[in-house]
């Protein structure tokens, strides 16, 4: 986690004097993914969550009762990124 002045710092250098994420990052000597992070607004990084491939399949086996001794509820589990 980086502290708010930090992430102030890596706005400023990305956004007001269009630095590269790598010089920034080798000049703050962190991790590039961190700004990265930093760049992007947190209500795009919220809506980053990318559906299931097969969710339409689960619903479509769940409305015809393909699989009735789950309950008629067929779990899937997500990896997490």
């Amino acid at each position: 986690m980086i502290s708010p002045e930090i992430r102030a710092r890596i706005r400023l250098y990305f956004y007001a004097k269009h630095g590269k994420v790598g010089t920034i990052a080798r000049k703050l000597d962190i991790h590039s993914a961190a700004v990265r992070n930093a760049t992007v607004p947190r209500s795009v990084a919220a809506q980053l969550v990318r559906p299931f491939l097969l969710d339409f399949l689960l619903a479509f086996a769940n409305a015809i009762n393909l699989f009735p001794h789950h309950g008629n509820v067929v779990a899937a589990t997500r990896r997490k990124k």
